[in-house]
């Protein structure tokens, strides 16, 4: 089994490290996987808390403290460097965000891959274009493949004795103007045209083998997230050797997932941060970074802030409508789902006080509460007549449990399922994705 560091760069988010390791540390370790937290916070809550459950696993959760002022890129690089801490005593190194994480199949997946001992393995939660697991010997295929997917700080593992070990560290190249944002991108594919033999790999996998913590409602930059894209983005992967053909493939699938859809444009216009300024500020770059065209945001751009806020605030009615109607025929109401999706139901249930006897997944593997709720196994709950439960889970999975309680004879009329409402209350509580 290989040994991993799986470094944490994290600022004043002790939420989202305390999620992290409550609900991943344990089979993190199991795998071989050590944890490092790299906390530049001006608070003390991330170095207390370490201290607190260190000895809860084995002594193999560490602690670095970081000056507050330290650009998230410098922290980066200060890992890549082994700075603080033993580097060279592990196999690979893995730089996460403290915000994700990764379920038991997906490490086992990834721990996998790890075997054949390849330079870099980009770990695809999303694989949006369907690539699959798959190794490279040629840079330039993996670059077309995986250079887009490798923007989310986590998605690169790098193996230590090949492409970290004994560099001229020269941060300034990677730490300038705007390819500070995404210096981890450029550092990984000028390194691995310099190895003699390059072999790397892609880890695909499904949806429910990844997750954001509940406590992170947004992008640190999601208020700049056209300089981010446009201009940051863009600037780093043009900078990359020309050996990498494709460089406007990784630009437009990078910009394509970050923007979004129509809806995300919708939701930046409605908050002023998309406007008609912006439109013609990256006039002749939406094409190369963005799959909505240049008229509709055009369109998009010019169209009255509360017109679109009337239209949001009349889906928002419609939606409460249909909730309150299905809380009225019901005397008792559960949430079945107890992850990201379930959380952000309960946050705006408890928030608008609309009562709930608690949440019900399919195996409670023990546990009895979730979020200061009651946690039940489905299979303990009295489906009647009078019973309504409310899905609250992603797509993929919450089609499997559509069918299971289809097959326990409950009627669509005791269940309510909206991905819309899920979207909708998810930016009702300060969420932007």
């Amino acid at each position: 089994m290989k040994r991993v560091a799986l470094c944490i760069p994290t600022y004043e988010r002790c939420d989202c490290i305390r999620d992290l390791i409550e609900t991943c540390a344990s089979y993190y370790l199991e795998y071989g996987i050590d944890i490092w937290l790299f906390d530049s916070s001006k608070n003390n809550a991330v170095e207390q808390f370490a201290v607190d459950v260190q000895g809860q696993y084995r002594d193999r959760l560490y602690y670095i403290r970081l000056s507050p002022d330290m650009h998230t890129g410098e922290k980066c690089f200060k890992i890549y460097e082994g700075s603080g801490y033993p580097l060279e005593t592990y196999d690979y190194l893995w730089i996460c965000s403290d915000s994700v994480q990764f379920t038991r199949s997906a490490v086992e997946k990834i721990m996998n891959a790890l075997e054949a001992d390849c330079d870099v393995v980009a770990v695809d939660p999303r694989d949006l274009y369907h690539v699959g697991s798959k190794t490279y010997s040629d840079a330039n295929s993996f670059f077309a493949d995986c250079a887009w997917g490798m923007s989310l700080l986590g998605a690169s593992i790098v193996k230590v004795d090949t492409v970290l070990s004994g560099k001229d560290w020269n941060q300034e190249e990677y730490l300038r103007d705007k390819i500070v944002d995404f210096p981890h991108v450029s550092f990984m594919f000028h390194q691995i045209l310099k190895l003699p033999e390059f072999s790397g790999a892609h880890v695909s996998l499904e949806d429910r083998e990844y997750r954001s913590s509940v406590y992170k409602k947004a992008s640190g930059w999601y208020k700049i997230v056209f300089y981010i894209i446009c201009e940051s983005w863009v600037q780093v992967i043009e900078g990359l050797p020309n050996l990498y053909t494709d460089k406007e493939g990784a630009i437009f699938k990078g910009g394509k997932y970050s923007l979004g859809s129509i809806r995300r444009f919708r939701q930046l216009r409605m908050e002023g941060i998309f406007d008609f300024g912006i439109f013609l500020k990256y006039f002749s770059v939406w094409n190369r970074v963005c799959a909505v065209s240049r008229g509709s945001l055009f369109m998009l751009s010019v169209t009255p802030r509360f017109c679109l806020q009337r239209d949001y605030d009349n889906r928002k009615n419609r939606l409460l409508k249909a909730l309150e109607s299905f809380r009225k025929a019901h005397d008792k109401i559960f949430l079945y789902g107890a992850g990201r999706v379930g959380a952000v139901y309960a946050m705006y249930f408890d928030r608008e006080q609309f009562a709930f006897e608690g949440f019900c997944v399919s195996d409670a593997q023990g546990k009895s509460s979730y979020m200061d709720h009651p946690l039940y196994a489905v299979d303990a709950i009295d489906l009647n007549a009078r019973t309504g439960v409310a899905v609250a889970l992603q797509e993929q999975n919450a089609q499997d449990v559509l069918g299971l309680l289809e097959k326990r004879g409950m009627d669509k009329t005791h269940i309510f399922y909206s991905q819309e409402f899920y979207k909708m209350i998810s930016y009702e509580l300060g969420y932007r994705d």
